[in-house]
């Protein structure tokens, strides 16, 4: 999410598992913290919207994360300790 350490705008092909088992619509993902923030999911997965009908519902999920970058990618580390994703 914006304002997220290593938050990245309109990076593609990151794949993310919880539990051992890719998720989608993930937002945030930490593998220190062992939490995802996902989109919330009905029965058909399809993205529910907040009340006001203008941003997606989050939700956070707990567990074992692991987190694949795509190709041409690295986390770099800023002075100030926080990480972010970098192309090669």
């Amino acid at each position: 999410m914006k304002g997220d350490p290593g938050y990245t705008d309109g990076c593609y092909g990151v794949r993310i598992f919880l539990d051992g088992v890719e998720v989608n619509h993930v937002f945030t993902a930490d593998e220190e913290r062992r939490l995802i923030v996902q989109g919330d999911l009905d029965a058909r997965g399809r993205l529910q919207l907040s009340p006001d009908g203008e941003t997606v519902r989050m939700v956070q999920r707990y567990g074992e994360v692991r987190v694949e970058l795509p190709t041409g990618f690295t986390v770099r580390q800023a002075p100030d300790g926080t990480r972010f994703l970098m192309r090669s």
